[in-house]
């Protein structure tokens, strides 16, 4: 209930074609965040955000707790609030190297998203060619989560992620991985 997370296509870095003096732009899209309020700070920006150790999971995470039983019942979460002055100004781009991003995804603690590769329109695709990453907030790094995707979904508790390709669907926890990806 903090940020909204969405792929845009803001890097302007020309690309020459090799066959005509033209230029063209096949890897402008990042997956960015927007804070929804002034008072929610940047987990991106260290001079914003609150002082913690390495690795340590950032404030307000939910920490484990023993004995919780699964099908004990939720508290209702708690509301949104969406302050819209100055808005606009509160757009900051995951720290991901431009490239083709599909959907970006939110789950408990990291967010997900699909990297296409740049291919010709003349170049046959026998399977996908999507690539799931993760950025871990509480790590700050990028995790090849899966290769071969063409599709991914969170539920709404953020716990669970579903991964499409090459018609199979795939449903796992979001801290998983797949031990053949990069």
């Amino acid at each position: 209930g903090q940020f909204l997370y969405f792929t845009s296509a803001r890097v302007f870095d020309p690309v020459a074609d090799t066959h005509f003096h033209d230029y063209s732009f096949p890897s402008g899209g990042r997956p960015h965040l927007l804070t929804l309020r002034p008072d929610v700070a940047s987990p991106f920006d260290p001079a914003q955000r609150p002082a913690r150790a390495p690795g340590a999971p950032p404030p307000g995470s939910p920490a484990p707790k023993n004995g919780e039983k699964a099908g004990k019942e939720k508290a209702a979460p708690d509301p949104v609030e969406i302050d819209l002055e100055g808005i606009e100004s509160r757009v900051v781009a995951f720290p991901q190297p431009p490239g083709r991003y599909g959907p970006v995804r939110g789950a408990k603690g990291r967010v997900f998203t699909i990297v296409f590769p740049v291919s010709g329109a003349l170049t046959p695709q026998s399977k996908p060619t999507g690539r799931v990453e993760a950025w871990d907030f509480a790590t700050e790094k990028i995790e090849q989560i899966a290769d071969s995707v063409s599709g991914i979904i969170t539920n709404p508790a953020g716990t669970v992620l579903g991964i499409y390709g090459d018609r199979k669907l795939r449903v796992v926890p979001v801290g998983w991985k797949d031990d053949k990806s990069g």
